[in-house]
Order: structure tokens, then C-alpha cells, then sequence
């Protein structure tokens, strides 16, 4: 993991972090799907606390998951957690909590699966969403996979919120790409010609997560006026750590993106590390261009770029940066020379040789 993206995770962390008291961090959703015996759609009422342990009564509205006679309602359910204070024996945490709901079968109670772990509260336990009927673009059917289901429940509820939701926009940072469902594909077109810019912004990223590029033209326009917004972040993380479009077309859009001077830093350095990292013949002119570029780091990616192509490394993903292949160099490669491999400059090893141009 690069520092950037460190830093980018540690971001949409901080404020939620800030409210809890500590550091918190989204559950899988393959996870809770796969782990859930009940998944519902439902509000939580009366809510108290008993030492570590939380007692609820959630009316169903919709069963995703399990036993549908349960729709309808009320069932107990019961959150165990060591982060609480003990002391909060008898103290009401709150009411109509509503949103969708993962629960284990527990001998007197269901068990609630939080979709956040870590020093949470109440809201951390599930997605919030709206008690009504599901969007229509969005109903399912009964035979549907429960990832395609649970995949329309948190769309319907990314799509209709209107407050910032840590557990939404931590799954629009990339864990919804996790499950693997149709579902996303079309919620990212449909928000990525919302009016709302926030909305739309994130449908954006969604589409340049899996793969669209060409949408990189009409980000531009928007996102500066959402510099300070969550999804900002998100569509910078987008585009600079998963963003690995290798046909020429593709590559030409983050080429231009890259070394637009019109654009803003961020947008421009996020696309010139995904040109370094995809490295391939297409690449080479638009790295070149950032060469003579003022911004020294726009400089460095276009030297590891550069240094990668020429080297016949692999190109750099989220799924091989744990095992390093990207940095594996090839016995055979076209243009591989010892003076190529000696000078193999990456990253921060960029810096020094970035002082020759």
C-alpha cells in the first residue's frame, strides 16, 4: 500500500473516528452476506444498554435473506461488544435506527453482525436506508443471489441518502467492488447522471473502478467544487490505485487527464501514477510530456513510468502490490539493458534521478 493510499483510507476514517473515539473499519460485505442467517431491511427500537451488551427490537420490513414470514414483525435482537462502557448499565442508546440489518441465529435472541467493527456505537451496526418500498430500479426477485439483493438494498440506500453515512461512502471507496454483482454497474451509470454532484461524482468513480476512462473527460468540470467532500477522495483513489485500463484508448484518456495543465493537482498526479503504473507502449508520449513538467512529483511518476516500461516490469495493481510482482523484472524484455536495470528508478528512488532533468 503506497502512502497516498494510506493516507486517502486514513482520510475517510478520520471524521467517523473522531465521533467513536477510535479507529473503526467496515466489514466485509462478502462477510456478511455469507455470514448472516437473517438478513432484513427494518428499524431498531427500544434500544438499552446493559453493561456490554445492547437489546433492540427491530420491526422487519423486508426479509433479503432468511425466513420471509418474518416480514412484517418485531424480533429481539442483541449486540455484544467489548467497546462499550460497562457502566452504561439501564441507558436507552437511542431509537429508530433504520437501515438494513445482518443477524446470526442466537439461542433467546438474534445476534447482530455490525457492519462496522471497532469502538462503534449504535449507528455503526448497520447500512442506513429508508423504511419504504425499495426504489423500483432497484427491486429484486425472490430468485435472485443475495448478493444481487443485498447489492439493491445498499444502492437503493447510497442513491436516496441524503447525510454523509460512513458505512455507505467506505463501501463506495471500494468494498462493494468486493461482491461481485450487476448490481453496481448499474447504479454507477444511473449516479453518474444524477444532479447532484456529490451523486454524481461517485457514480463516476464507480465506472472508473471498473475500468471506464473515457468518463475522465467529464469528472474534471465537477470535482474541483468537491475538493473538501469525502467523495472527492474517493474518485482520487479511483483513478490512482485502480484505474489499470491497458488498451490504447483507455490509456489516452488518463494520458490527457494526466497532463492537462488546467486541471488540478490532484486530479492530474492521481492520473499520472496510473500511467506509471500501466506503462505501456501507449503510455511513453504522455509520460514524456510530464518530464518537463514544473511539479516534481508529476516528474517522478513519468520517470518510474518510464523506468518500468523499459524494464518489462508488470503492470502495477491493487492485487499484486502484496506480492511486489510489479517490481519483478523479466529475464527477457525488448528493451531490458543492463543500464536500464542499473538505473531502475521507482517511487522515491525517482527523486535523485528526477535531478538530471
Amino acid at each position: 500500500m503506497t502512502l497516498r493510499h494510506l493516507a486517502l483510507n486514513i482520510l475517510l476514517l478520520g471524521s467517523i473516528a473522531s465521533v467513536y473515539g477510535g479507529l473503526i473499519a467496515p466489514q466485509s460485505i462478502v462477510y456478511l452476506q455469507q455470514n448472516a442467517d437473517l438478513i432484513i431491511v427494518g428499524s431498531a427500537t427500544g434500544s438499552v444498554q446493559s453493561g456490554t451488551v445492547v437489546d433492540m427490537s427491530i420491526q422487519i420490513t423486508r426479509v433479503v435473506k432468511g425466513d420471509t414470514d418474518l416480514t412484517g414483525r418485531a424480533i429481539a435482537a442483541r449486540w455484544v461488544n467489548g467497546h462499550l462502557d460497562a457502566g452504561g448499565s439501564g441507558t436507552s442508546v437511542g431509537n429508530h435506527h433504520t437501515g438494513i440489518w445482518f443477524l446470526r441465529r442466537a439461542v433467546d435472541a438474534w445476534q447482530v453482525l455490525p457492519v462496522v467493527q471497532g469502538a462503534i456505537e449504535i449507528d455503526g451496526l448497520y447500512f442506513p436506508s429508508l423504511s419504504g418500498p425499495i426504489l423500483p430500479s432497484y427491486a429484486y426477485k425472490v430468485t435472485d443471489s443475495v448478493a444481487d439483493k443485498v447489492a439493491s438494498e445498499i444502492a437503493a440506500a447510497i442513491e436516496q441518502q441524503s447525510a454523509y453515512s460512513f458505512q455507505l461512502y467506505a463501501l463506495q471507496a471500494g468494498l462493494l467492488d468486493e461482491s461481485k454483482t450487476r448490481v453496481w454497474d448499474q447504479m454507477y451509470q444511473r449516479m453518474s447522471k444524477s444532479p447532484v454532484s456529490t451523486q454524481r461524482i461517485l457514480g463516476f468513480s464507480g465506472l472508473i473502478r471498473t475500468g471506464n476512462a473515457s468518463v475522465l473527460a467529464a469528472v474534471a468540470p465537477i470535482a474541483s467544487s468537491l475538493r473538501d467532500s469525502p467523495a472527492h477522495d474517493i474518485l482520487l483513489r479511483s483513478i490512482r490505485d485502480v484505474l489499470r485500463s491497458t488498451d490504447p484508448n483507455s490509456v489516452a484518456a488518463i494520458g490527457r487527464a494526466a497532463t492537462d495543465v488546467s486541471q488540478s493537482t490532484a486530479l492530474r498526479e492521481a492520473a499520472a501514477h496510473a500511467l506509471a503504473a500501466i506503462h505501456t507502449r501507449a503510455a511513453l508520449p504522455f509520460l514524456a510530456t510530464l518530464l518537463d513538467d514544473p511539479n516534481q512529483n508529476l516528474r517522478i511518476e513519468a520517470i518510474g513510468g518510464m523506468a518500468a516500461f523499459a524494464n518489462g516490469l508488470a503492470v502495477q495493481t491493487n492485487a499484486g502490490v502484496p506480492s511486489l510482482t510489479h517490481l519483478q523484472i523479466p529475464d527477457q524484455a525488448p528493451y531490458k539493458t543492463a543500464d536500464t536495470v542499473a538505473h531502475l528508478a521507482i517511487g522515491h528512488q525517482a527523486i535523485a534521478a528526477n535531478e538530471v532533468f
